[in-house]
């Protein structure tokens, strides 16, 4: 559990660093990525924890609705760099 935990917090944390440096760089588009993988493998530590018995459902669906969010800032954020 601690594990998943600190890896849960490293993740979350790493994001927000990436968002930080991405604001701040001329090359947004590899950061953006960045974030995107990063998010990803957030998502799967969160549905790891909730088949473990560790968070119940609606905490998962929480966490869900929040990173949802912040994927579909990241993905405008990537098409505003692409387009």
């Amino acid at each position: 559990r601690f594990t998943f935990g600190q890896r849960i917090d490293a993740h979350t944390l790493d994001i927000l660093e990436l968002i930080v440096k991405c604001i701040y760089s001329q090359q947004k588009t590899a950061l953006l990525h960045d974030i995107n993988l990063k998010l990803e493998l957030l998502r799967t530590l969160w549905r790891l924890v909730q088949k473990r018995g560790w968070v119940s459902l609606k905490q998962l669906d929480y966490a869900n609705r929040q990173m949802d969010e912040v994927g579909r800032m990241i993905g405008g954020w990537l098409k505003q760099q692409n387009g």
